[in-house]
């Protein structure tokens, strides 16, 4: 064995030894922003989300409101849960869409394999 293979081994090993970093957990949220004046929209508290687009944009003439649908990413823990502070003046958000997200076992799946039939799942 030489010095390389020696190293070599001692790098690989360490890195056996460390969990590899999770990759980041995020969700897609979508939700409607709403304006009663045109001067809020220069004020536009989109809190942490990012990669923003518009979805849709209406006027309500009873209310006088300009209303008008995005969405966006916003970081979350790895079981999906995220903190609503973090929207902003996003109004109803709602999750469209995860990226690298770990719900656990589907309790759907553990049902249909229990043991009805006397045979081992």
């Amino acid at each position: 064995m030489t010095l390389t293979d020696t190293l070599s081994f001692a790098r690989a090993h360490d890195r056996y030894l460390q969990p590899p970093d999770d990759p980041d957990s995020r969700v897609q949220l979508e939700g409607c922003l709403e304006f009663s004046d045109i001067f809020d929209l220069e004020s536009v508290n989109l809190g942490d989300l990012v990669e923003v687009s518009i979805i849709d944009a209406g006027f309500d003439p009873e209310t006088d409101t300009l209303k008008i649908w995005v969405s966006g990413w916003l970081d979350c823990d790895p079981d999906g849960e995220w903190d609503r502070d973090k929207t902003g003046d996003l109004l109803s958000p709602e999750v469209i869409d995860c990226e690298n997200i770990s719900y656990g076992p589907d309790p759907d799946e553990e049902w249909d394999n229990r043991d009805l039939w006397g045979e081992e799942s």
